[in-house]
């Protein structure tokens, strides 16, 4: 048996090498797409301090800046305008709220034709606005009292003249600093009287509208 298949030129221990077969590789279909999971996004990492701060600030609400009254509220002044007629007048303004002040007025005349007189007044001065006491725009309005005294007791019968007047002033003043620049202008309703006619007004001379212009320099503090 064995001698026949040597001379057919078969080796005994010859076998059959099963076949290998390889497996078609898988095929993207669009079902297989459905079944992969989505790619979630990373996670965002810790900003740094720098752009903590750039963010920060991005979110920073600026604010108009507030007009406020100045630091200063008291202002010593002198009316230069009533150098005109011989006098010398002193103000000193003083702030009662925000943006109103009240002023008094106190002055002499050296010179002039009323000299040897003084005067007495005082102002209610309301700024307008945006601007507050003492500087800015400001309507003002006040009464004004010159006591003159007559050397000829015959002009009306008394030693003192008295010239009252009922004014409302427009102005505006200046604060640069602690220096104060002031000019105001306005009508003013004046008469003359003396000293015995208070008890009796029908005894004053009315004078009627006069002209009133202010132009102070001063210090604030």
């Amino acid at each position: 048996m064995v001698l026949a298949q040597q001379k057919k030129g078969i080796p005994a221990t010859t076998q059959k090498a099963p076949a290998t077969t390889a497996k078609p590789a898988a095929q993207t279909t669009y079902e297989s797409l459905k079944t992969v999971p989505a790619q979630q996004p990373p996670a965002n990492p810790i900003p740094s301090q720098s752009e903590y701060d750039k963010y920060q600030s991005s979110r920073t609400v600026v604010m108009a800046p507030v007009d406020q009254p100045p630091q200063v509220g008291t202002v010593v002044k002198l009316n230069f305008m009533r150098l005109v007629v011989g006098g010398i007048d002193v103000e000193l303004e003083k702030r009662v709220a925000p943006k109103s002040s009240a002023i008094l007025t106190g002055g002499y005349y050296a010179y002039g034709l009323l000299k040897g007189g003084y005067r007495l007044g005082m102002d209610y001065r309301q700024y307008l606005g945006k601007s507050y006491s003492p500087k800015g725009l400001y309507v003002s309005a006040g009464a004004m009292g010159n006591f003159v005294p007559v050397k000829d007791n015959q002009l009306i019968g008394k030693t003192t003249v008295v010239l009252l007047n009922l004014r409302a002033l427009v102005g505006y003043q200046i604060l640069s600093g602690h220096f104060v620049f002031d000019v105001a202008a306005g009508p003013a309703y004046g008469f003359v009287t003396s000293t015995d006619t208070f008890s009796d007004p029908d005894k004053a001379l009315k004078v009627g509208l006069l002209p009133v212009v202010k132009l102070s320099l001063g210090y604030a503090f």
